[in-house]
C-alpha cells in the first residue's frame, strides 16, 4: 500500500490518514503524458485546474472551490507559493523531475500554516533508484515542438547522485504564443552512517514565453520570463524509535514582464523575490507519558518549527520584506483497549511580522473496521494572511492594493469512509465535507471607482 506524509509529517498509510488525501504516484504521471505539473493532477476528484490558453500560459489550482492563493505548494518540503502573489503557476513545474505527489484536500494550517487554507500538494523529486542509469530522449511534434531531456544516476555504497536536463521550445498555434524553457536538477544524497545522511538539492527554471491574450483583445508583443533557482541541504537521522530532520534552503524567483503596445506603457515589470528559511521536525514513535511498562496507550508526538524571511523587489510595489515564524506540536493517540481507534490532536501557531500571531488546532478520529476499510473524521482551523500584491499593489487610477486587509480565517469539517484493497492497487473513499469562512478577500469596487481587494 502507497505511503504517504503529507497529512501528518510522518510516514503512514493511507488507510491510517484522518483526512482526505490521494497519492499520484510514478506510474501515473508518466501515464498522464504531461509537460507539467497542472497536467498531471488535473482529473483529480476535489481539484480543478484553470487554463489561460495556450501552452504558455498560467495554469492555476483549486481545491474544493478555494481560490490558488489558499493552496499551499510544496517542493521536497519547501514552500513554492511566492510571497508577492501568494501563489504559483503549475506550468512552471515540470513533470519530469517528480517523482509522487501527496495531495491534501481541505486545510492543514495546524502543519502548514499559511496558504493551507484550502489544502496542500506537496511534491517529492526524483532521486538515485539505481546503480548507474543514463537516459537520453528526444521528441518533436506540430507547431515546430521540440523536447530534448537527459538525465542520469547512480546509486553507491555511501553516497548517492541524480541529476536531470531539460530544454523545451514550440512555436505555439497561434501569433506570440511560442514557449522556450530549460529546467536543471541535480540531487546529492550522503550517508554519514547507517542511521544519518545529508542531502543537497539544486534546481534552476528559465521559462520565457509569448502571452498572446485573447482572441478579441490579442497581445502580441506581451511576453514574460520566470526564472528560479532554489539551493536545500538537508539533515536528516531516521532510527526505529525516531525521526529528526533539519532543513535549510534559498529561492530566487525572478519575473520580467512586458507588454510594448499595453495603453500607457512605461516600461517592463520587473519581480525579484527572495525566500530564505530553515525548519526542524521531529517524530517520536512509540512515546509514552509516565512509566512505559505500565502505560495503556501509545502516542506519535511530531514536533518543528520553522523561521522564513521574504523580501521582494519590485518596480510595481517596491522593496518589501517580511519575517515569519513557527512552532506546532501533534500527537497521535492509540489506546491498547481499542486499536482500531487513533485520535490526532495538534496545534501549531504561527507569528507573521505585518499581523502578528495565529493558533490554528485540528483534532481528529480515525476507526479501522476492517484491515482495509478506515472511518475518519476531522475539525480544524485555518488562516491564509494577505500577500504583498493584495497589501500594496500600485496605483494607477483603476486598481490598488489595500494595507488594511486582515487574513482570512476558516474552520473546517469533514468525515468520510476509506477502502484500499489487499493488493494496495485500488481505492475508494467517500467524504463530506464543510468549510466556513470569514474575512475572505475578494476584488470589489471602492467609493471612488477602484477595484481593490
Amino acid at each position: 500500500e502507497d505511503i504517504v506524509v503529507v497529512a501528518s509529517k510522518y510516514p503512514q498509510t493511507l488507510l491510517e490518514s484522518v483526512v482526505s488525501v490521494e497519492i499520484v504516484d510514478e506510474k501515473e504521471i508518466a501515464a498522464s503524458q504531461s509537460e507539467n505539473l497542472a497536467g498531471i493532477i488535473k482529473n483529480i476528484a476535489g481539484l480543478e485546474i484553470t487554463e489561460y490558453g495556450t501552452a504558455g500560459d498560467i495554469r492555476a489550482i483549486s481545491i474544493r472551490g478555494s481560490s490558488p492563493e489558499q493552496v499551499l505548494v510544496l517542493i521536497d518540503g519547501i514552500t513554492a507559493n511566492g510571497p508577492q502573489t501568494g501563489k504559483i503557476d503549475l506550468g512552471l513545474i515540470p513533470a519530469d523531475i517528480i517523482e509522487k505527489i501527496e495531495i491534501y484536500r481541505g486545510p492543514a494550517s495546524a502543519l502548514y500554516g499559511a496558504n493551507a487554507l484550502g489544502g496542500v500538494i506537496n511534491i517529492i523529486t526524483k532521486s538515485a533508484e539505481v546503480t548507474e542509469k543514463g537516459i537520453a530522449e528526444t521528441y518533436y511534434g506540430s507547431h515546430n515542438t521540440q523536447k530534448y531531456r537527459v538525465s542520469y544516476q547512480n546509486k553507491g555504497s555511501d553516497i548517492d547522485y541524480y541529476m536531470s536536463g531539460e530544454y523545451y521550445k514550440s512555436d505555439g498555434d497561434r501569433e506570440n504564443s511560442q514557449l522556450d524553457k530549460i529546467s536543471l536538477m541535480g540531487k546529492l544524497l550522503k550517508e554519514l552512517d547507517s542511521q544519518t545522511n545529508l542531502g543537497l538539492t539544486f534546481r534552476y527554471h528559465d521559462y520565457q514565453r509569448g502571452l498572446p491574450g485573447s482572441l478579441d483583445y490579442p497581445t502580441p508583443g506581451a511576453q514574460q520570463n520566470d526564472r528560479n533557482f532554489n539551493i536545500n541541504l538537508k539533515w536528516g537521522k531516521k532510527d526505529e524509535e525516531k525521526d529528526l530532520n533539519i532543513l535549510a534552503w534559498y529561492d530566487l524567483h525572478r519575473v520580467y514582464f512586458d507588454n510594448p503596445g499595453e495603453w500607457g506603457h512605461s516600461g517592463p515589470s520587473i519581480h525579484n523575490t527572495h525566500v530564505t528559511g530553515i525548519s526542524i521536525d521531529s517524530t517520536l514513535y512509540n512515546f509514552t507519558f509516565g512509566n512505559k511498562d505500565n502505560s495503556g496507550s501509545n502516542h506519535i508526538l511530531t514536533w518543528g518549527t520553522e523561521l522564513r524571511q521574504n523580501r521582494v523587489n519590485s518596480t510595481d510595489i517596491g522593496n518589501l520584506r517580511d519575517l515569519n515564524g513557527a512552532v506546532f506540536i501533534q500527537d497521535v493517540w492509540q489506546t491498547k483497549v481499542l486499536e482500531q481507534l487513533s485520535i490526532t490532536a495538534g496545534i501549531r501557531y504561527d507569528y507573521n511580522q505585518t499581523f502578528g500571531g495565529q493558533f490554528n488546532p485540528r483534532v481528529g478520529i480515525l476507526f479501522k473496521l476492517q484491515d482495509n476499510i478506515s472511518l475518519h473524521a476531522s475539525i480544524g482551523r485555518a488562516y491564509r494572511a494577505p500577500n504583498f500584491n493584495d497589501l500594496y499593489g500600485p496605483e494607477d487610477g483603476y486598481v490598488g492594493g489595500n494595507p488594511d486587509l486582515s487574513p482570512e480565517t476558516a474552520w473546517a469539517y469533514e468525515a468520510g469512509m476509506r477502502f484500499v484493497n489487499e493488493k494496495g492497487d485500488a481505492q475508494a473513499g467517500l467524504t463530506v465535507f464543510r468549510k466556513n469562512a470569514s474575512q475572505l478577500i475578494n476584488w470589489a469596487v471602492d467609493s471612488e471607482g477602484v477595484w481593490r481587494p
